[in-house]
Parts: structure tokens; C-alpha cells; sequence
């Protein structure tokens, strides 16, 4: 009882201040008045963006399994999805991860600034990105425009030119082919060898024979070339 007659005396007072804003600025001709009002107003929405915020996660803190999402369900004007996004809010601020000041007013906004990955919204902090100004169109580009960055391969996996490398490969290659030469000159010696051990056998058939040898000098002129 004594927590719903705090919360009525603080609506009551609420009702009364606004009343009493309402009373002079109806009379009112000083563009100062107006601005104060209006400011003092926007910035209570993002306080009381917070302060639901902090709310919800009491309740969910709380009450028993369950009573949280009938709650949410049947007793309060928005859906889940919009309890999940000011719960987060409210623990992104209360843990330091972005400065409640810097955060706009709407809360499809604020939960925006706080899901970024913390690299990106430390730049957007630093480059004034992110503000209480700041649109849910400008902060989408500018994640976009990062992470499209970070994909970019970073020098170091870049290819380099080989520049000098390809004359130095070039000079090898008449090494090279004297290497390949030589071995296809042991593997005809060798291939000879076993010809004449099958023609001491009689293993294999003289056509076959005769075709390999046959085979063997023509790679022979080959080499002689």
C-alpha cells in the first residue's frame, strides 16, 4: 500500500507541474519560456525511457517464474519486444557501456546505439554520431559504413607485386631444364636396362619390346634437341 500512494503522490505531482507549465506558457510571449519547456519535456522522455527500464528488470528480477511475462502480456501497453529493447537500454547504461545523456529520445533508437558491437559504437561516441540527436537512418548507415570497413582485407593480406621475383625465376629456368633433361636421360638408361634383362628371359613379347625401344630413341633425339 504504501509503495501504490508514493506512486500516486508522485502522478499528482507530475499532474500539478504540468498544469502549472501549461498555465504559463499559455500566457506567454518569451521564446525562452517555450524552449525550456520543451527541453525539460524531451529529456524526461529519455528519463523515463530509463526509468521503465529499470522497472521491467525489477519485475523480472523479482516476481516468481512466469507472472514477468503475463504481466508484460496483459497488463502493459507494449509487447515483449519492446520490454526486451528497454530492459537492455537500461542495462547498457547502468553498466557504462554508453553515457544515458548521449542517447536518443526513442527508444528504437537508444536500443540501437546499445546493440552496436562496442567498436563501432566507440567511434560513433568519438566522431559525434551518436547523439540525442541522432536519426535511426544515421546510425544505420554509419554501422553499415563500418562493417563494410572491417570486411576490407587490412595490408598486410593484400597481394603484394612480386616486382624483381620474375626475372630471378626466369634465370632459373635454363637450370631447371638441364635438371629435367638429365633425368629423363637416367630414367631411358634404366628403362634400357630392364628391356634387356626381359630380352635375356624372353618374358615379354618381341612387339612389345620392339615398340618401347622404338619409344626410348625417339626420346633420345628428342633430348639431342
Amino acid at each position: 500500500m504504501a509503495a501504490i500512494s508514493l506512486t500516486k503522490k508522485a502522478l499528482l505531482n507530475d499532474q500539478r507541474g504540468k498544469a502549472d507549465i501549461r498555465a504559463r506558457l499559455s500566457e506567454s510571449k518569451e521564446p525562452q519560456q517555450f524552449t525550456r519547456a520543451i527541453d525539460t519535456a524531451w529529456r524526461n522522455i529519455r528519463e523515463n525511457m530509463l526509468a521503465i527500464g529499470e522497472y521491467l528488470h525489477l519485475a523480472k528480477q523479482n516476481l516468481e517464474h512466469g507472472q514477468f511475462m503475463q504481466m508484460v502480456s496483459q497488463d502493459l501497453p507494449f509487447s515483449y519486444q519492446v520490454a526486451h529493447k528497454l530492459m537492455a537500454i537500461h542495462r547498457a547504461v547502468t553498466n557504462g557501456e554508453v553515457p544515458g545523456e548521449l542517447l536518443p529520445a526513442a527508444y528504437s533508437t537508444a536500443y540501437m546505439v546499445v546493440s552496436m558491437e562496442p567498436e563501432i559504437r566507440q567511434a560513433g561516441i568519438q566522431e559525434n554520431v551518436i547523439t540525442p540527436k541522432a536519426t535511426y537512418g544515421q546510425l544505420a548507415r554509419f554501422v553499415k559504413e563500418r562493417r563494410a570497413q572491417r570486411r576490407q582485407p587490412s595490408s598486410r593480406h593484400r597481394m603484394v607485386d612480386p616486382g624483381p621475383l620474375v626475372p630471378v625465376r626466369r634465370s632459373r629456368l635454363p637450370e631447371n631444364r638441364a635438371e629435367i633433361v638429365a633425368a629423363l636421360k637416367a630414367f631411358s638408361l634404366e628403362k634400357r636396362r630392364v628391356l634387356e634383362s626381359f630380352r635375356k628371359t624372353k618374358s615379354a613379347q618381341p612387339r612389345t619390346i620392339d615398340a618401347i625401344a622404338a619409344n626410348d630413341r625417339a626420346l633420345d633425339h628428342d633430348d639431342a634437341a
